[in-house]
């Protein structure tokens, strides 16, 4: 499905019941885009990506790419070849294994916090890393536009479902009756994604699938 048949097709779910909120399913449909992808443990294999960045002298952490989704997979040290040991935990478990964020030497550790990738020792001279991370879905804007991070049986299940079951769960909130819409719609959408889940996990060990077609 494209956008425009979407977007249609979550019209038709909840026309008979309201529609103002019309002019919200374009942005609802993208939020439920993105949190589908980043419900995948570790990530949807068509959003893995590469790219190279370099430290920075006298500093222990670099941003990291602008269209991350937040999943770093693997960092390597390009001048050399080898492959940084990730910590988990926060900026003392990194300061522990070098005896302080400030010092210099070889960069061995690195460590992911917030929007930011953390890194020690810092290097005295520029290094450059390669990074291996999970990108943002790309947003949906123009109505040929299709969400091919999720295969296509699975558009209506997440997308028209899991769309028209948080409109559904406004709509019936504020009428403060029964939420039989909103419990219908909820039951689809999770099988919507529990099947994506399925479908990933079967996919990940298969090399060079990047996405589905529509």
């Amino acid at each position: 499905m494209n956008f425009k048949e979407i977007q249609d097709a979550v019209k038709r779910e909840i026309e008979d019941f309201s529609v103002e909120f019309f002019t919200d399913i374009p942005a609802i449909i993208n939020e439920t885009y993105l949190e589908a992808c980043d419900e995948i443990d570790p990530g949807v294999p068509g959003l893995m990506n590469v790219e190279t960045l370099n430290t920075v002298v006298s500093k222990a952490f670099i941003p990291q790419p602008g269209d991350s989704s937040g999943k770093i997979e693997d960092i390597y040290n390009l001048d050399t070849g080898e492959k940084l040991i990730r910590i988990t935990g926060d900026l003392q478990t990194l300061r522990d294994k070098c005896g302080s964020l400030a010092a210099v030497g070889s960069i061995k550790y690195w460590l992911d916090l917030g929007s930011n990738i953390w890194y020690a020792s810092i290097p005295a001279a520029v290094v450059v890393l390669e990074i291996i991370y999970y990108k943002l879905p790309k947003i949906l804007v123009g109505d040929g536009d299709i969400p091919v991070q999720i295969p296509p049986h699975l558009h209506r299940a997440i997308l028209v479902h899991g769309t028209s079951f948080k409109i559904f769960s406004r709509i019936e909130q504020e009428s403060e009756g029964e939420a039989q819409e909103t419990a219908k719609q909820s039951i689809f959408f999770s099988d919507g994604k529990e099947n994506f889940h399925y479908w990933v996990s079967r996919r990940q060990r298969v090399s060079g699938r990047v996405a589905w077609d529509a």
